[in-house]
C-alpha cells in the first residue's frame, strides 16, 4: 500500500478557493494535500507555495526567492508526508519545510549528478524514505518517465527507473520536425501513472492515454488505455499537437483536459471506468487534480477560483 493513501483525507464537503484572495497568481499551480487536512498549492514557474486551509483561507506563504539557502528558484514538490514537505529547488538543492511552510534548520543535500539532469514535473511519497520522481518528459537527457530513490542521509538516491520514453530518433527530438508519436507528458492521480502522448499517422489521427499500475514494484504492468479521436480538433501548429493540461480520475472514470487551435481553447474527454471515449466538451475551464490524494479541483478561467468536485 502507498503511504501517500496513510495521508488524512476528512470528508470536505465543499470549498472554492478564490486564487486573488490566497495571493495565488501563477495559472498552473501543482496541488498537494497535507495530513492536517490543507492544501498545498505550489507556484513553480513564479517560485511560491502557499498553503490554504479546508474553508479556502491562506494560512502560510513562502516567497523568499533565489538559488542560495532556502531559497526557491523553479520548485518543485518530490515530497509531502506528516510533517514535512520536500521540494527541489534551482533543479538539485533539496529544502525541508513543516506544513505551515516554515524551512527546516539544516538543508538536505543535493541530487545526484543523474537524477538532477532530469526535468521532473513532481514526486510521491512511497515512504518517509522512498519517493516516486515523475519527468516532464520534456527533457532531452531523461530515458525514463518515472524513476523511484531512496531518501538516505538526507540525499537523494537512484534506486529504479521504468516507463522509458519513445526512441527520439524516431519519432523527432524537437517541434517542427514530422511527429509520429510525441509530446509525452506523465502525471500522477489518485494511485496511478498517467502517460499522455500525441500520435499522428496517415491513416488516423489520435491521442493516447496509458493508466500505469499503482506500485511499478519493478515490472510495468497497464491497466488501461485511454484512446480518443483528435481529427475533429483544430491542432496548434497547423497539425503539430494538442497540449494535455490536466489528466485525473473523476467520478468512477477519467477526464483529460486539453488546449488546442490558435486561441489555444479548452476541451474536456470524459471517459468511463472501461477507458471508452464518452464525449468531448468545450469549455474555459480545466480540471486540476491534487498528486498524493483523489482530490479533483475545477479551475474555472474566467473567475479565477479552484472548486472541489
Amino acid at each position: 500500500m502507498l503511504f501517500l493513501l496513510m495521508i488524512w483525507l476528512g470528508s470536505i464537503d465543499q470549498l472554492t478557493i478564490d486564487l486573488d484572495s490566497v495571493e495565488m497568481y501563477e495559472s498552473k499551480p501543482t496541488i498537494y494535500h497535507l495530513a492536517n487536512g490543507h492544501f498545498l498549492l505550489n507556484a513553480h514557474a513564479e517560485s511560491y507555495m502557499v498553503v490554504v486551509n479546508a474553508q479556502g483561507e491562506k494560512t502560510a506563504r513562502y516567497d523568499k526567492q533565489g538559488q542560495g539557502p532556502n531559497e526557491l528558484f523553479w520548485p518543485t514538490v518530490i515530497s509531502v508526508t506528516p510533517g514535512r514537505i520536500l521540494v527541489v529547488s534551482n533543479g538539485n538543492r533539496i529544502l525541508a519545510f513543516d506544513e505551515q511552510l516554515k524551512p527546516a534548520e539544516k538543508e538536505f543535500g543535493r541530487l545526484s549528478p543523474k537524477l538532477a539532469a532530469q526535468v521532473f514535473s513532481t514526486g510521491v511519497a512511497i515512504s518517509e524514505k522512498e519517493i516516486y520522481l515523475i519527468c516532464s518528459g520534456l527533457s532531452m537527457a531523461t530515458s525514463n518517465l518515472v524513476y523511484k530513490a531512496a531518501l538516505k542521509d538526507n540525499r537523494l538516491i537512484l534506486k529504479d527507473q521504468y516507463i522509458q520514453q519513445v526512441d527520439l530518433s524516431k519519432t523527432g527530438p524537437t517541434h517542427g520536425l514530422p511527429p509520429v508519436a510525441r509530446n509525452y507528458s506523465m502525471r500522477y492521480h489518485a494511485g496511478s501513472f498517467i502517460k499522455f502522448r500525441h500520435c499522428l499517422f496517415v491513416e488516423e489521427d489520435y491521442y493516447e492515454v496509458t493508466i500505469y499500475n499503482k506500485h511499478l514494484d519493478r515490472g510495468i504492468e497497464v491497466d488501461l488505455i485511454l484512446r480518443a479521436p483528435a481529427d475533429n480538433v483544430e491542432k496548434i501548429n497547423h497539425h503539430e499537437r494538442l497540449y494535455p493540461v490536466t489528466i485525473c480520475k473523476l467520478n468512477g472514470g477519467y477526464v483529460v483536459t486539453f488546449m488546442s487551435g490558435p486561441e489555444k481553447t479548452y476541451s474536456h474527454d470524459y471517459f468511463d471506468e472501461k477507458g471508452a471515449w464518452v464525449k468531448r466538451v468545450p469549455g474555459n475551464y480545466r480540471f486540476m487534480a491534487s498528486y498524493n490524494s483523489d482530490h479533483v479541483f475545477k479551475y474555472d478561467l474566467d473567475q479565477e477560483t479552484l472548486t472541489l468536485q
